[in-house]
């Protein structure tokens, strides 16, 4: 196994924090000793045929093996990775990057969902060194040949402060956008102490933390209705579509980091390839919104169930039973399925709901009679259905009554079918 010995402190550092110290990137990258310097190693990386071409030795089984072709991918990327950090930066004469500090693994993989447009990348996906964008970026952020004099403009020699499509930055000045998609840059939205969503259950808590760092990031707006993405076919700068993008990326990275639960994941699946972070958002929030209304409408209507009796004014047992019955009807089909109403259930709940209605208990003696005399059980459905023809027997008889007398009472009185 290579070790770290006379390895230059920022070869460490990529290999250890931005690759996540890979025992297979670190031992085969290593154990070449022009590697070890950071030169070597950014030169070894830029050289795509080596590095497709690395073995790793099995350390159980001693045999050589292929690195994985998704590590060589990452690895290829390093070179392009410190470009990308370096023109944010300013530039290398005056503000070379410190790599310990700038190279993160959050910004690795947020640099990762970048189109190449958002890299500043070549057709090939090479992002070079290009003095002109740090320069520009030096100027943002106010260092090296511009740390004493904010308001200075770009030296002549820079060839100006390139535009960036749309907006006016001549004389050294930034558009609102550029200024945005500088600071965004150096510091990009991160899951890093964002929960994980396990279950749907957990989406309330969840939902805060995002939509709270969201507000801290200054990117709450994009997920409103009225946001409209920015376009240069209406006219945008390219700064304000570029930093449209990487936001939507960088939301999207949250998501597919964080979001665990079975519902989730598969929301947020859907636009892996498009990276589309707020329209995922946007399904999510209105998926679990649905979710819970219907959870809320399930422990509604389990409450009605298990918990409501027949009223005293109640003018038709059957009708009563019917209602009943749609509420067990709703349940079941918006339920968990697991937390369905099976037909025993719904017997022990609907005994419970007729409880109170003393001219049905003679409807539960006769049940037990006749299981008694022909030895067989009836089964739930068969007993609640007795049940409803008793009520209507028993509605049918009222309106007899009410009709031989005007008022209502003449058999038996109402209040004496009731406990």
């Amino acid at each position: 196994m290579a070790t770290s010995t006379n390895v230059d402190p920022f070869v460490n550092h990529v290999i250890t924090v931005v690759l996540l110290n890979n025992p297979k990137i670190r031992d085969t990258v290593l154990s070449i000793g022009k590697n070890k310097t950071w030169r070597g190693f950014i030169d070894f990386l830029k050289d795509h045929n080596k590095v497709r071409g690395l073995k790793w030795k099995h350390p159980d089984t001693r045999n050589i093996e292929d690195l994985p072709k998704e590590m060589k991918e990452l690895m290829m990327e390093i070179p392009n990775f410190i470009n990308w950090l370096q023109n944010s930066h300013g530039t290398i004469m005056n503000c070379p990057i410190d790599v310990l500090v700038e190279a993160t693994r959050e910004r690795f993989v947020f640099y990762l969902g970048l189109s190449n447009d958002a890299r500043g990348a070549e057709a090939d996906g090479t992002v070079n060194y290009d003095e002109t964008k740090a320069r520009s970026s030096e100027q943002f952020n106010r260092i090296g040949a511009y740390a004493t004099n904010t308001g200075a403009s770009v030296p002549a020699s820079s060839g100006g402060v390139i535009n960036s499509g749309g907006g006016n930055n001549s004389g050294g000045t930034f558009s609102d956008a550029e200024r945005e998609l500088a600071a965004f840059d150096k510091n990009p939205p991160s899951d890093k102490n964002v929960s994980h969503l396990l279950r749907n259950s957990g989406w309330g808590p969840y939902a805060i933390e995002l939509r709270a760092l969201f507000r801290i990031k200054g990117i709450e707006h994009i997920f409103a209705i009225s946001y409209q993405a920015p376009s240069l076919a209406h006219g945008d700068e390219q700064a304000a579509v570029t930093l449209h993008e990487k936001r939507n990326t960088a939301v999207f990275i949250i998501l597919f980091r964080t979001i665990k639960s079975s519902d989730g994941s598969t929301i947020v699946k859907k636009y892996q390839v498009s990276m589309d972070g707020i329209s995922a958002w946007n399904e999510l929030v209105d998926f679990h919104t649905k979710d819970m209304s219907a959870k809320n409408r399930a422990n509604h209507l389990m409450r009605l169930i298990s918990q409501t009796r027949v009223r005293q004014d109640n003018k038709g047992l059957a009708a009563a039973m019917d209602e009943w019955k749609n509420w067990v009807r709703d349940y079941n089909q918006i339920c968990d399925p697991a937390a369905e109403i099976n037909v025993y259930m719904q017997l022990s709940f609907f005994e419970c709901y007729i409880g109170n209605v003393i001219s049905l208990k003679d409807c539960q003696s006769r049940i037990l009679e006749n299981e008694a005399q022909f030895q067989r059980v009836m089964s739930p459905t068969e007993k609640m259905a007795l049940y409803y023809r008793n009520a209507q027997s028993i509605d049918e008889n009222r309106k007899v009554s009410a009709i031989q007398s005007r008022r209502g009472l003449t058999n038996v009185s109402e209040m004496e079918m009731y406990d």
